[in-house]
């Protein structure tokens, strides 16, 4: 008795921003619903969004794209003239219109489509959007120009900046240098600009009172960011972050791959030096006498 095989299912990949500007054109990116994420939708979720917000989403391969009803342009319109950021809102009305897929792809590159919030409407966020969206999901979102980009961290990178995070602590702290926080300590650089490196160091003399800020946003340059880089970064975004960093103030800036198991050192966002897992990170100028064999960092992932 013969048996009928079902042909292979090809492993599914995440859409990216590429994907999305290819597959719908310059499409105003508020109409694709990034939550469900991008190819993982149903028609559950199509009732879901009807029932709770009265809005029409069609369903393409898994992706929720919210019909457009004539007056989306208002609709922006209206919710950018609702958000505080009025520098934000007045540089986008210049262009009285909406980021489509195609400028969102061409400024992060091929970045997984689920990690841009496309509600609120992108090029309308602003700094309580990022601590709603933490209070209630518990997710971390950094703040681009209006655009909340949700951070992609995995067990593996966390596990990196929890160790680095020890080690400057255990150097930091008994000279009383300043403050060292990790992957949740969000930092305004300039308006309408929040990041959230993974590890961070800012010198006492920079800290207001020379305290750690109450404050869940504090307007504040690191002295050294650190970001652990993980699949779903590209190099588009990350030339981004150094460009920011630097023209923030930011003094040094490490670029961790666990893959490659190296450490981008740079000082200047076009000065960069790559250290091996047989080399040693220094502190630099911003902690000197810090020191740190990377492979007694790499070295724990194999344990």
């Amino acid at each position: 008795m013969s048996t009928v095989r079902e042909p292979r299912r090809k492993k599914s990949r995440v859409p990216t921003l590429v994907d999305l500007s290819e597959q719908f054109g310059p499409m105003p990116a508020w109409r694709i619903r990034t939550n469900p994420h991008p190819g993982t939708a149903t028609e559950k979720d199509l009732l879901h969004i009807l029932e709770h917000e009265d809005s029409l989403c069609e369903l393409v391969d898994g992706i929720l794209v919210e019909k457009d009803s004539g007056y989306g342009e208002l609709m922006f319109e209206s919710e950018l003239a609702a958000r505080e950021n009025l520098s934000i809102v007045k540089k986008i009305l210049r262009t009285k219109t909406a980021p489509t897929l195609f400028d969102l792809s061409e400024r992060f590159g091929p970045m997984p489509a689920w990690r841009i919030r496309t509600r609120p409407h992108p090029g309308t966020a602003t700094e309580k959007d990022v601590l709603r969206v933490l209070g209630r999901e518990d997710r971390l979102c950094e703040l681009v120009d209006g655009i909340l980009v949700e951070k992609d961290v995995g067990y593996e990178e966390s596990y990196l900046a929890g160790l680095l995070l020890t080690y400057l602590n255990v150097f930091v702290m008994p000279r009383r240098l300043g403050s060292v926080t990790g992957e949740a300590g969000m930092v305004k650089l300039a308006t309408g600009l929040v990041r959230i490196p993974d590890v961070a160091f800012v010198d006492r003399r920079r800290l207001p009172g020379g305290k750690v800020p109450v404050k869940p946003i504090p307007r504040l340059v690191p002295n050294l960011a650190v970001e652990i880089l993980s699949r779903g970064n590209t190099p588009n975004e990350m030339q981004q972050k150094l460009r920011e960093y630097f023209q923030a103030g930011v003094e040094l800036v490490w670029f961790v791959d666990p893959r490659k198991r190296t450490v981008a050192v740079f000082t200047a966002a076009d000065e960069s030096t790559t250290l091996a897992e047989n080399q040693t990170l220094t502190g630099g100028k911003v902690l000197p006498g810090f020191k740190l064999k990377l492979r007694t960092l790499f070295a724990t992932l194999d344990e």
